[in-house]
């Protein structure tokens, strides 16, 4: 049970509480934070921004930073190639 499910043990893992800002996020107040009630945990941080990135609404790739982390073999950025689990709780 648990995170044992998804993640080895001794395996580093991202998590991402997922949110958007009404403003970017630069000195702005707790006020302009939009909490979407979901949990994003991977061991591959540039497939844990490319969900969080879609899931705010951006196309895959769209988001320079991530497209050349995934250029640079740091991650996995087309998700399609993964084993993607959706959890209710």
């Amino acid at each position: 049970g648990g995170m044992g499910r998804f993640v080895r043990s001794g395996q580093k893992v991202v998590i991402k509480p997922n949110m958007s800002w009404d403003v970017p996020p630069r000195g702005g107040s707790p006020s302009d934070v939009v909490e979407m009630g979901s949990l994003i945990i991977s061991p591959d941080v540039v497939a844990a921004d490319t969900a969080g990135a879609m899931m705010l609404g951006h196309k895959q790739g769209e988001i320079e930073h991530i497209r050349l982390a995934a250029a640079a073999g740091h991650g996995e950025m087309d998700l399609s190639k993964l084993k993607i689990e959706r959890l209710t709780v």
